[in-house]
């Protein structure tokens, strides 16, 4: 007889059940049936477990989902400026005041993220995405009310679709994202989707995801950043210049489209110089 449950944080069971005995073929995807969960008295946010088995054997499967509060109350504290234009930031931050940054423009040196990780390398990517997952930090308290784990799963690929990384190359080495996009390994570039410093008297949080989209996890997102902001533990120790960081965020208008860049190794070649090479001459 199959067999259900769902499985929350530590392992506790919320919800369990079975379901009708029938035959189930090995390969055959044959449906056992369907469940329902009221996941409104589930406590949220909370990433949860769906496992599927057959009583008396070691025959399982699971999946993972995450629950959301319906309601989520993501307003700024008093003391905290969101904001997307760097000059209003930098006025706040030189009083002393706390920013919540959230990137809208980005340059060509912000990569645009991907839902799907490439498996080659940059040029053969159809779309010019290079991600390559996520590097998030879990014991940051700025991720508290965001339930994840150290790398990229499907509550970020909700939240992350549609923006750029970006690119931290030219800030201090010692300034480690919060959420970390990985690079193309043959380019590796430093790129950040939240992190956070001082900029003179002022502290900074800067975020590459729109935290007001119409996702599920994003409000959840945002709310867990601002009770961060709000705390007393939001205290950046990496001090970056003003300057530094209006060159970082500040995007300039293109003169025009970007060259495509030559490839500089055999792993950069591109499959459509490749073919070109190989066609036959008249």
């Amino acid at each position: 007889m199959p067999k259900w449950r769902v499985v929350g944080a530590g392992g506790a069971v919320v919800a369990s059940g079975s379901l009708p005995s029938k035959p189930a073929p090995r390969g055959k995807n044959i449906p056992l049936g369907s469940l329902s969960v009221d996941l409104a008295k589930l406590h949220a946010p909370v990433k949860y477990r769906l496992v599927v088995e057959l009583a008396g054997t070691r025959f399982h499967n699971g999946w993972d989902f995450w629950v959301y509060p319906a309601n989520v109350d993501a307003k700024a504290p008093a003391d905290v400026l969101i904001t997307s234009a760097w000059p209003e930031a930098e006025a706040k931050l030189a009083a002393g005041g706390k920013v919540l940054f959230v990137a809208k423009e980005f340059g060509a040196d912000d990569p645009k993220m991907s839902t799907v990780p490439i498996f080659w390398n940059h040029l053969m990517n159809p779309n010019g995405t290079t991600f390559l997952g996520l590097l998030n930090n879990t014991a940051h308290p700025a991720l508290k009310g965001f339930p994840t784990g150290a790398s990229c799963d499907w509550q970020w690929i909700d939240v992350m679709a549609t923006t750029h990384a970006l690119n931290m190359n030219d800030l201090p080495r010692e300034l480690e994202p919060i959420v970390q996009s990985i690079d193309d390994w043959n380019r590796g570039w430093k790129l950040g989707l939240l992190y956070e410093c001082a900029v003179g008297k002022g502290k900074l949080m800067v975020c590459a995801i729109d935290l007001d989209a119409a996702h599920i996890g994003t409000p959840s997102l945002k709310k867990s950043v601002l009770d961060y902001m709000a705390s007393a533990a939001f205290q950046p120790t990496v001090q970056v210049g003003a300057e530094q960081m209006r060159a970082s965020l500040t995007v300039k208008p293109a003169a025009g489209p970007a060259p495509r860049p030559a490839p500089t190794s055999p792993d950069l070649v591109d499959p459509g110089q490749i073919r070109q090479r190989q066609r036959p001459q008249n």
